[in-house]
């Protein structure tokens, strides 16, 4: 049994844990990835395609023709689902390992030039693109089964062994290497729409 938090991200705790129990048992087994001691932040992108009608899998093509190169991505996987208001999707979800090579693939590849081009406004698909940047000592993963990885678990080292953070009220926080000196509270407002036409808008988050 260990913990949940990699050894060089163990802190001086400042903030208690959830878990009061130092001798808790978990009721089953979970294990949380472990990623090489120098990774830092991670890039995670959802290229996703709209439709008023089914989507072929096929169509996929049309973002990971780009998925080329030498910053492509290193892990992704595609789902579909249909939305509330009886939508088609498409999406694609996509993992680095650092910032900077996601931004010299968006360069590099082309598909920058392609995502700018308001040509495609006029297409028989609506676009969605979300991407953001989680910091190792700001995200945590969980898995019922050591040898089936999924996401971003797939660019780690491997797995830790048996978790003790898991299976109470507030398990997840006491995952997360940055609980240990911080509540962790939330913030509000902080986004702006920076760029709009007739058929595009871009929400800007509170930076990287």
């Amino acid at each position: 049994m260990e913990s949940a938090i990699p050894k060089h991200l163990e802190q001086k705790r400042t903030c208690p844990r959830n878990l009061v129990d130092n001798n808790y048992l978990p009721p089953f087994p979970a294990w949380t990835t472990r990623f090489e001691t120098n990774a830092k932040q991670f890039t995670v992108a959802y290229f996703a395609i709209q439709s008023t009608t089914a989507i072929e899998y096929s169509k996929h093509q049309i973002f990971t023709q780009y998925f080329k190169g030498q910053y492509q991505p290193q892990y992704w996987v595609p789902a579909t689902f249909i939305d509330a208001q009886n939508y088609h999707h498409l999406v694609i979800t996509a993992y680095w390992l650092d910032v900077e090579p996601f931004d010299f693939w968006c360069k590099q590849s082309g598909f920058q030039t392609w995502w700018s081009n308001n040509e495609r406004e006029r297409e028989q698909y609506g676009y969605f693109l979300e991407v953001y940047y989680p910091k190792i000592t700001e995200f945590e993963t969980i898995f019922s089964n050591p040898k089936t990885p999924e996401g971003i678990a797939h660019l780690a080292q491997g797995m830790s062994d048996e978790m003790q953070e898991h299976a109470y009220y507030g398990s997840m926080r006491d995952r997360l290497p940055i609980a240990q000196t911080s509540t962790i509270q939330g913030e509000d407002g902080h986004f702006s729409v920076v760029g709009t036409s007739n058929q595009a808008v871009r929400i800007q988050l509170k930076g990287k």
